[in-house]
């Protein structure tokens, strides 16, 4: 058993822990949400019971329950657990820790909070202690781990996705923390909701709500507390939630759309990057089946370089609706990785001599241009003539 020292308690005479700090499972039987992975039975489950555990990343968005599952691998491991912050912590702290990990018997458990900060020469000297068993290495980080920690590290650890916490859940987590007969039910509900899967955002508005002497606390409190109610996400979840507003117009759900458009504007998200996407999905998606989408997609990057947000919230909206409900056609898009890769396999060849530019000096005397009909010439403005030597039809 190892209690771990000034990560899990603040010991500072006078102060008082955060409730959050408060309220820290103790057993796994206190633990709310994850049970994919931690209900009885689960291999991550059974590998910190039986103290088997090999080094992992605990990969999910913040107030998961990352930290909660450390200091519970803290309580259950017999190993010595050594906790720092990858955000003021250097190579330096990191080999002395190995460094008395080697001189030690038994096995030491480094928990990196925040591991994604850790620059390349920093996850490098993680390396051989893990690979050599000095110390068990369990990492969290907010941040899709395939791109923020080195290849290396990822094969040496087993990588776990912990999701929000769901509405029970944080129900649930509501109700340990505070008398439930001092809240009204819609004070609940809106707490949970502006929560958004994130437990300790919850109980830091629980916290603020006792301080309160009105019972029972109102929607009205709630709001008081909380004033902003936009959702912000990381740099890694903003690829996500592009990718669910592109889809769900291609899906052709408006609403589904607007609704991913607006986790994106009240996260802070840059409105440019959403003009951007909106301007490659008009051709990608609808294409040839309505020729007003791409200037009106190009119509709301311009909109988004000169406004800015809140007003172009209603620009990116009109068109988000619009190429939601634009029939779709992604021909010329497949024509052209057709072409794309036709060419990338080696299909390289000269431009015939009567397609080459003539309107330079020398160009005439090598014949270039010679041969070549002008289509504006011929009735209908076509004339049969080769363009290329292949047959091959990309369109």
């Amino acid at each position: 058993m190892n209690d771990s020292g000034p990560l899990f308690s603040i010991n500072t005479p006078g102060k008082i822990k955060p409730l959050p700090h408060r309220l820290a499972p103790r057993s796994f039987d206190d633990y709310v949400g994850q049970a994919t992975i931690l209900a009885p039975g689960k291999p991550l489950r059974q590998m910190i019971e039986t103290d088997q555990l090999r080094s992992v990343i605990l990969w999910g968005p913040p107030g998961c329950g990352k930290t909660s599952l450390a200091r519970l691998i803290a309580r259950t491991t017999k190993s010595k657990f050594v906790p720092v912050n990858a955000v003021d912590s250097g190579v330096g702290e990191i080999k002395t820790v190995i460094k008395e990990a080697e001189r030690l018997p038994g096995r030491t458990v480094l928990f990196v909070d925040e591991i994604h900060r850790f620059n390349k020469a920093q996850q490098d000297s993680l390396l051989p202690s893990v690979e050599r068993g000095i110390v068990t290495l369990i990492g969290a980080t907010t941040e899709n781990p395939f791109f923020s920690v080195i290849p290396g590290l990822l094969s040496r650890c087993l990588v776990v996705e912990l999701k929000p916490l769901s509405t029970e859940d944080l129900t649930q987590i509501l109700k340990k923390a505070t008398p439930i007969d001092d809240w009204c039910p819609d004070a609940i509900r809106m707490t949970v909701a502006i929560a958004q899967g994130d437990a300790r955002r919850l109980l830091n508005i629980v916290d603020t709500a006792s301080l309160y002497t009105q019972r029972p606390i109102t929607p009205e409190i709630i709001q008081e507390i909380t004033q902003h109610r936009g959702v912000p996400h990381s740099d890694d979840s903003h690829y996500d939630l592009a990718s669910a507003l592109i889809k769900s117009m291609r899906g052709s759900d408006p609403n589904a759309a607007l609704y991913w458009l607006a986790r994106l504007l009240s996260g802070g998200e840059d409105p440019r990057f959403v003009a951007r996407r909106l301007l490659i999905f008009a051709s990608e998606d609808i294409g040839l089946a309505d020729a007003n989408a791409l200037p009106l997609a190009h119509a709301a990057m311009t909109a988004a370089e000169k406004i800015g947000m809140p007003e172009v919230r209603i620009n990116l909206g009109h068109v988000v609706v619009y190429l939601a409900r634009a029939k779709k056609d992604n021909s010329a898009y497949k024509a052209i990785n057709a072409a794309m890769k036709w060419v990338s396999d080696g299909n390289i060849e000269a431009v015939p001599p009567h397609l080459r530019s003539s309107n330079y000096n020398g160009a005439s005397e090598m014949g270039f241009g010679e041969g070549y009909l002008y289509p504006h010439n011929y009735d209908g403005g076509v004339v049969e003539q080769r363009y290329w030597s292949e047959g091959t039809r990309f369109f």
